[in-house]
C-alpha cells in the first residue's frame, strides 16, 4: 500500500458520518503540498524546459501545418477524393459487418463454432456445405 494510505481511508471512513468538519479535514489532507525534499529537483527543472520547448515548437509550427494541409487538400483531384471515399466507404462498410451482421449471427446459434463469427462467414460462403457439430 502507499504511504499514507491508512490515514487518507481512516479520515474518509470518519467523513462519512462526521460531518462537514470531517470532509474538511478529509479533503484538506489530500490536497496537502507534494514533498518535494523526496523528488529530483533538476530532473523536473529539464522536464519542464523541455515540455516548453516543445509547446513552442508546436504553437509556431501550426501556422504552416495548417498550410501544408490545405495546400495538399487543394491539389487532390476529384478522382483522387474519389478514391480516398471509397476507401473510407469499404472501411466503414467492414466495421460494420464485422459489428452488425457477423455479432449477430453468432448470437442467433448455440453451436460453439458460430460463437465465432469467422466461421459462420466462411461456412455460408462455401455453398451451403454443414460444418455444425451435433449436440
Amino acid at each position: 500500500m502507499p504511504p499514507g494510505f491508512k490515514r487518507s481511508r481512516a479520515l474518509w471512513d470518519e467523513a462519512r458520518d462526521g460531518g462537514i468538519p470531517a470532509w474538511v479535514r478529509a479533503i484538506c489532507y489530500e490536497l496537502q503540498p507534494i514533498r518535494l525534499s523526496k523528488s529530483n529537483r533538476k530532473q523536473a527543472l529539464a522536464t519542464l524546459q523541455t515540455l516548453a520547448q516543445n509547446i513552442l515548437s508546436l504553437i509556431l509550427g501550426i501556422p504552416h501545418v495548417c498550410k501544408s494541409i490545405i495546400i495538399f487538400v487543394a491539389n487532390r483531384s476529384l478522382r483522387q477524393w474519389m478514391v480516398v471515399g471509397a476507401v473510407l466507404i469499404y472501411y466503414y462498410f467492414i466495421r460494420w459487418v464485422h459489428e452488425y451482421v457477423l455479432y449477430d449471427l453468432s448470437l442467433s446459434s448455440n453451436s460453439f463454432l458460430y460463437s465465432i463469427p469467422y466461421i459462420e462467414f466462411i461456412q455460408s460462403s462455401l455453398n451451403g456445405v454443414n460444418f455444425c457439430l451435433s449436440e
